[in-house]
């Protein structure tokens, strides 16, 4: 399906809810779109989303009153440099030692688990 124009998708919280094998497959979704000339933004929490971002814009430092700034915008490599607790969270999956926590079954195909023809439609 061709791009039809200048269009951004919003995906709001997309981890919530899925199994974790979705979610390893779920930043196909975003990409297809990226790659169809589509302009995607992604809010949300999830480390194993956020490290395959082109880019990141962190919101915080904390919550509620404390939050509202942004401490860091850039690639999750810059990110991960930083003194963030989400950079912290991508030290930890760059580094290995936090598990990624998802199926490693490779019968899977992404085409086929998560297929953004469908979500590409609204």
């Amino acid at each position: 399906m061709p791009s039809i124009g200048r269009t951004l998708h919003q995906i709001d919280e997309p981890t919530t809810g899925l199994h974790f094998e979705d979610i390893r497959l779920l930043p196909n979704v975003p990409q297809k779109l990226v790659d169809r000339g589509y302009s995607v933004l992604v809010i949300g929490h999830n480390p194993h989303v956020i490290k395959v971002a082109d880019y990141i814009v962190d919101m915080g430092p904390e919550g509620g009153e404390e939050g509202g700034q942004i401490p860091f915008a850039g690639s999750p490599e810059e990110m991960s440099r930083q003194n963030t607790y989400t950079a912290e969270l991508l030290r930890e999956i760059f580094s290995g030692k936090q598990g990624e926590q998802v199926s490693s079954d490779s019968t899977i195909e992404p085409e086929t688990a998560l297929d953004c023809n469908n979500y590409a439609r609204f």
